[in-house]
């Protein structure tokens, strides 16, 4: 696995021989702000656009951040839809054990129902691993 890029809030490192982009929030989420946040989402789109990422796994694990309904709309708007135009097939999330930072992100993708990729929700890697690759 490569480490592709690295912020304060997230890791995101590019699984070549599995052909899979994956993303890692940090505890330090907690402290993001908005501006923060949404530049993390372009870095987002960044990656999926250069590695041509058809698979995708975001481990919200350690996420802290609550998503306010304006920025959910935000990412939706923003981000949600260009994921899809990018060609995005599956988005795996890796939830958060913190129940209101879990429902934000939930109710963000619930926000983009009209996406044409898939989305699931696992609590542990290995399964969203596995759907990934079905």
């Amino acid at each position: 696995m490569k480490v592709i890029y690295e912020s304060n809030y997230q890791t995101f490192n590019l699984n070549k021989k599995k052909s899979y982009l994956i993303a890692i929030w940090s505890e330090k989420s907690e402290k993001i702000v908005n501006e923060d946040f949404k530049n993390e989402m372009y870095a987002e789109l960044e990656y999926v656009e250069k590695y041509q990422a058809k698979n995708y796994l975001i481990d919200t694990f350690n996420f802290r951040f609550i998503i306010t309904p304006t920025l959910q709309e935000w990412t939706d708007q923003h981000i949600n839809t260009k994921l899809d135009e990018l060609g995005l097939q599956k988005l795996a999330y890796i939830v958060s054990e913190d129940f209101v930072s879990q429902l934000s992100i939930k109710q963000t993708m619930d926000e983009s129902k009209k996406e044409n990729y898939a989305t699931r929700f696992f609590t542990s890697c290995e399964e969203a691993e596995a759907w990934l690759l079905d």
